[in-house]
């Protein structure tokens, strides 16, 4: 995620930072639609048209489908969730439309930053007290300059590693307020706070067992 970490905010903006998701709400609801379209495509597929397919090809459309089913699930939930972002010095705030704000204090949140593979970084924000993803977008679904401002505030006010904005949290949710106080960190990931793995955070735990039973059907189809 491309970031002058020299870059410096005014008062105001420290005091009052801003995201709006998304920034262009007809180009996200069109590629949500083209999710659909894709999904729906590869049930067709499962269902009509792989009778004559191995276990193996059957196996990667049945992980594909499942894959769109989650982005498709984050995607809308969030986009009917939130549509602005605002970080105060020791909160962030959900809006949505009129309803009241949901605040969440940088002691009880997490933070996971990933780059998919056309390097666009992926940004979510988890609620530790209740293991519950609150946000998540992409970074070319808003105002590039508003997310690093809003994280480069984030992280000055909290005091974390603003390295982490470049290099991502390497697929874990790393708690924004560092409690070593807690035993379930060793030395060596003391830069990294105590870690919390995506399964556990992310309420998706339970598409392991499917993927699981698929990979053992590949092994047995192709052990015999």
């Amino acid at each position: 995620m491309a970031l002058n970490q020299n870059q410096k905010l005014t008062i105001e903006e420290e005091g009052n930072i801003s995201l709006l998701f998304p920034e262009d709400s007809e180009a996200y609801i069109l590629k949500v639609f083209g999710l659909v379209v894709l999904a729906a495509f590869i049930t067709w597929i499962i269902f009509f048209k792989s009778q004559n397919d191995g276990i193996f090809l059957i196996g990667i459309y049945t992980i594909l489908w499942f894959s769109l089913l989650v982005v498709l699930y984050e995607k809308i939930i969030f986009f009917l969730k939130v549509d602005k972002i605002t970080a105060s010095n020791n909160s962030l705030y959900l809006f949505y439309k009129n309803h009241p704000p949901k605040k969440y204090s940088f002691n009880k949140l997490g933070i996971k930053i990933s780059f998919d593979v056309g390097g666009s970084g992926q940004v979510s924000f988890y609620d530790l007290s209740k293991n519950k993803k609150i946000f998540f977008c992409k970074e070319n679904e808003v105002d590039k300059n508003d997310l690093h401002a809003l994280l480069l505030h984030l992280f000055k006010t909290v005091g974390m590693d603003t390295d982490i904005i470049k290099n991502g949290t390497y697929g874990e949710v790393v708690p924004c307020v560092a409690n070593f106080n807690d035993k379930s960190h060793s030395d060596s990931l003391a830069r990294y706070y105590d870690k919390y793995y995506f399964y556990n955070l992310s309420g998706y735990g339970w598409l392991v067992y499917p993927l699981v039973v698929i990979a053992v059907l590949a092994t047995l189809y192709f052990a015999n």
